[in-house]
């Protein structure tokens, strides 16, 4: 006898449905409930940034465009700021870009830290900032979920790239599965838990129906259908930038209205 009848599952990444109903064990046609999200939609502005092409084969191109549109970012309004970076080592090779300036100060995940290092740096963005904190941290990773930065703690994050991981014999094999059953094991094992990992790192801007705060996301590929397709319901009110210009408008115009 089955003792289980239902399950309910509440999060806001639970997206694409299909996708999470079949890797959570439930059944194809299975009911659906998509609640909107009760935070003034006004309170949140999301840019997405299509000039850059953050692929592997065309990352070392990126790092200057990245930088730059990072400082715009967090130029106009004094505040805490979380960048996302696809990898550790995309990451070393961003730094020394962004440490060039005494605008603001930065914060840098490691790759093997103690709980009370991690701590320390989520501590680190306080309340009533007086000078303007950039944290750099990877996608995935210990700061891009399950943290609450509620109020002015954190007002912007950037997420540089799609999250997708890079091709691995566990996701080769999840793929195979998938495709065995009729279904993208491409999709299923690289592009939606990609996909998760950003809306994930973009979740952790608005926690309050008080907050306010804005989101940038740097890749071609949040142009393409597909991706488009993914995000279409949660994040429909978006502007398309594609200079260091246009973010400082952006920005200028949604903290002025």
């Amino acid at each position: 006898v089955r003792q289980l009848k239902g399950a309910i599952y509440f999060s806001a990444t639970l997206s694409p449905s299909d996708y999470y109903i079949s890797t959570l064990g439930g059944k194809k046609n299975a009911p659906v409930l998509k609640l909107d999200s009760p935070f003034p939609k006004e309170n949140f502005l999301l840019l997405v940034a299509p000039k850059v092409s953050v692929k592997y084969k065309n990352r070392e191109a990126s790092y200057q465009q990245v930088a730059d549109y990072i400082k715009s970012f967090i130029k106009y309004k004094v505040g805490n700021y979380l960048a996302f970076m696809p990898s550790y080592e995309y990451l070393d090779h961003i730094l020394p870009l962004l440490s060039d300036s005494d605008e603001y100060e930065l914060v840098v995940q490691q790759k093997e830290m103690l709980e009370e290092e991690k701590l320390d740096f989520i501590n680190s963005f306080e309340l009533n900032p007086t000078k303007t904190k950039l944290g750099l941290a990877i996608i995935g990773g210990s700061f891009s979920e399950g943290i609450d930065l509620e109020s002015d703690r954190l007002i912007g994050a950037v997420v540089v790239g799609i999250g997708m991981p890079k091709i691995n014999y566990v996701s080769n094999h999840i793929s195979e599965f998938y495709t065995s059953q009729g279904l993208s094991g491409r999709n299923y094992a690289y592009i939606y838990p990609g996909m998760n990992k950003v809306m994930q790192a973009v979740g952790r801007v608005i926690r309050s129906e008080e907050d306010k705060g804005a989101v940038l996301l740097i890749d071609e590929r949040y142009m393409t259908n597909q991706y488009q397709d993914l995000f279409k319901k949660e994040w429909s009110n978006y502007e398309v930038v594609f200079t260091k210009e246009e973010v400082d408008e952006a920005i200028s115009s949604f903290y002025n209205k």
